[in-house]
């Protein structure tokens, strides 16, 4: 192998060091990240987002039921005014 060649493979080697420990570098990042992002979605001791937003829509399926009452009463006590309204006065 002439020094040429040497050379090159040498530099080819260092290149090839260098992305390996770039790359367990980034690898290194985006696991932190994926900590951080999990630790803030399911939550670390505290409710996280994800349960934040479970309780949400509870609460909002529990108001919209409320509401869907409330609107049944007011419509039956509007049904029974008329029927009340109409059978006093159509006599």
């Amino acid at each position: 192998m002439t020094a040429v060649e040497q050379k090159l493979l040498a530099t080819a080697v260092e290149r090839l060091k260098n992305f390996e420990r770039d790359t367990i570098a980034r690898l290194t990042r985006v696991e932190e990240n994926l900590f951080l992002l999990r630790k803030d979605l399911m939550g670390d001791g505290h409710p996280g987002r994800i349960v934040q937003m479970e309780n949400t829509v509870t609460d909002l399926r529990s108001d919209f039921q409320r509401q869907r009452g409330v609107f049944a009463a007011i419509t039956f006590l509007i049904s029974a005014a008329v029927a009340l309204v109409s059978r006093f006065f159509n006599r």
